[in-house]
Order: C-alpha cells, then structure tokens, then sequence
C-alpha cells in the first residue's frame, strides 16, 4: 500500500465507506461518518429503543 492511499473505514451498520468530518462538538479533531447512515434517524440509538419500545398505537 503507497502512502498516498487513504485507509477508509468501513460502516458498522452497511458496510460502506466512510468519510472524515470536523467533529463540531468542541473537542477538536475529526469524525468518521457515513453518507448513507448518518441521515437515517432510525440509527440513532435512542430512536432505536423509541421504535423497539413495547409501546404502539391502539389496535382497531
């Protein structure tokens, strides 16, 4: 591998690549994020346990 290529991580969700950001929370440095997940709100871990709560609307 030349020094050149950049080593991407991988997704742990999807499995596709990555790509650096700023982290803008104020601890300085950089973030990996992914393009197809970061947008979804279902993989936020508390909209997760949200949508798997035994909680659900009245059957009719």
């Amino acid at each position: 591998m030349s020094v050149s290529q950049q080593v991407r991580k991988l997704c742990p969700v999807c499995g596709m690549a990555m790509k650096v950001v700023p982290d803008r929370t104020g601890r300085g440095g950089d973030r990996y994020v992914c393009p197809a997940c970061d947008d979804d709100p279902l993989h936020d871990p508390a909209a997760r346990k949200w949508v798997d709560s035994p909680l659900h609307p009245p059957a009719k």
